[in-house]
Formats: structure tokens, sequence, C-alpha cells
């Protein structure tokens, strides 16, 4: 079952390294996000922390990280990494550590409609190149910004990922990029209905 719709990525790079992340709008086909909605309700949900000591960063949603080996969790997941291992070989520029990537962590997160969502932060350095992010349903808003007051994000840019799209963001190792100019710092808010996504990272 090919879970992806076959739209052209050129360019995602480009926006990726320029911009922070970039989102691929209509990619994941409308019955592959019906069959994965129907799987979350199989799944088992455990509450995340209220409050990351260290960091400040407050958030509110259900996740999960384990997933059978049948999952269609999983086979999206491959599909993925196909589509984007034949991007990087389009890349002009060479990916450092391109041949050790995978996603070997998988989250889905959910945020109940009124959820505080998850204040502005940055991934940790641990994940490495890219880090995916599938939109399944798509209440509240994903964003982007330059820096943080409390919870606050300053310079706040929204970006547009209705249900269906993928957004890519980069990590350290993101065309040979270290640091926190590859780690942008993001958020998600004004979740006035269900949001579900899904999330892969590779962990290096």
């Amino acid at each position: 079952m090919d879970m992806l719709n076959p739209l052209p990525m050129t360019g995602v790079l480009d926006c990726i390294d320029e911009e922070g992340a970039d989102v691929v709008t209509g990619i994941l086909n409308a019955r592959a996000r019906r069959l994965l909605l129907e799987e979350t309700e199989m799944l088992t949900w455990r509450t995340s922390l209220s409050v990351i000591d260290h960091s400040k960063v407050q958030q509110d949603y259900k996740v999960v990280t384990h997933f059978h080996s049948d999952s269609l969790f999983r086979t999206l997941a491959d599909e993925l990494l196909l589509r984007l291992t034949l991007l990087f070989a389009e890349s002009p520029v060479p990916f450092q550590s391109d041949r050790l990537f995978r996603f070997n962590e998988l989250r889905v997160q959910r945020y109940r409609a009124g959820s505080r969502g998850i204040s502005p932060h940055r991934d940790q350095g641990c994940c490495k190149i890219l880090i995916a992010l599938f939109v399944l349903e798509d209440g509240g808003r994903f964003g982007l910004c330059d820096s943080r007051i409390g919870v606050e994000p300053v310079s706040p840019r929204i970006l547009d990922a209705p249900a269906g799209s993928l957004i890519l963001m980069k990590a350290p190792g993101f065309k040979g990029q270290q640091g926190l100019a590859a780690q942008p710092m993001h958020f998600v808010d004004s979740v006035t209905r269900q949001r579900t996504t899904f999330g892969l990272r590779y962990i290096g």
C-alpha cells in the first residue's frame, strides 16, 4: 500500500536550509490518514510531563512511542525514508552521515481541544539531519520563532500545515550544520480542536 502521494519535493531542502523548516502539503493520502487515525484508537497512550524541569518547557499532550512490527506507522516511516533518501541523492550538497540516516524514534502525539500545546523549545542535539512530522489532525498551530519570553514565542512564524501535510525541520548534520543554527525553536499553540501528529527522528 502506497501511503504517500507522488508529489514533487523540488526546492524543499533549500527552503529548510533558509527557513529552518518546510511543509509538503497533501503528501499523505486520505486513505492512509484514515487508517492511521483508526490505528491510534488501539494504541496505549501516556500523558506527557507538564513541565520539563531543566528547560521550563510547558507541554500538554498524550503520546505513544511503542508500535507493533506490523504497525502502519512503521510502514509510513519506511516509505518516507525511501523518499528522503532519493531527495538527499538529488542534492548538490552532500549530506554527511546520510548513509546512517534512519528513523529510530517514532512518536504519535495527541493534543486535546483546549490543550496548552507545547511552549517554544528546541529539539535535543541528538536528533540528527531531519525531523519529520506528519499532521494527521490539524487542530492548533505549528510555528517557528526566534526565541521566547517565558512561554511566549518571539517573532513567531506560523506554518500552514493542514491535515495530510508533512513538516520537515532541520537538525544537526543537515548540510553539515551544527549547533543552535541547526535546531530551530518551535511550538504548538491555539489548539481549539483535536490535533494528532506523527513525529519521526533519527537519534544519532
